[in-house]
C-alpha cells in the first residue's frame, strides 16, 4: 500500500497496465517520460515473471533466488501473486524429466 499512498501513478500503471500519453512523443514534458519509464519497467517485471523457466541443469536453489528477486521487483511495484500461484507456476517450469515427481506433488494438493 505504499506506493499506492505515496506514488499513486506507479499504482496505476499496476493495476491498469500502461498510461497512455494523450500527446505526440515530441512533446512530452520530464514527467511524462517518467510515466513511460514506469510502463516499461511494470511491464517488464510481468512478462519476466509470465515467462520464467528453469535453467537447463540449474540448481533448484538459484532457481529460487532469480525468481525471489523478480518477486521482490514485482512487491515494490504492488504487484503480488499468492504462494498457491507462485508453487504452481515453480511446478509447471521444471523439466519435463520432473514430471512425474511434479504431478504427484500437485495431485497431493489436490
Amino acid at each position: 500500500m505504499y506506493i499506492k499512498s505515496s506514488q499513486y501513478r506507479i499504482w496505476l500503471i499496476v493495476t491498469n497496465r500502461d498510461i497512455l500519453i494523450p500527446r505526440p512523443e515530441a512533446e512530452w514534458a520530464n514527467e511524462d517520460l517518467t510515466i513511460m519509464k514506469l510502463n516499461t519497467k511494470a511491464a517488464t517485471l510481468t512478462k519476466h515473471y509470465e515467462s520464467f523457466t528453469i535453467k537447463d541443469g540449474e540448481f533448484v536453489d538459484d532457481m529460487f533466488g532469480r525468481l525471489q528477486v523478480l518477486l521482490n521487483n514485482l512487491e515494490a511495484l504492488e504487484q503480488t501473486y499468492s504462494k498457491a500461484q507462485i508453487n504452481l507456476k515453480i511446478l509447471d517450469r521444471f523439466p519435463k524429466m520432473w514430471e512425474p515427481k511434479t504431478t504427484s506433488i500437485q495431485e497431493a494438493r489436490e
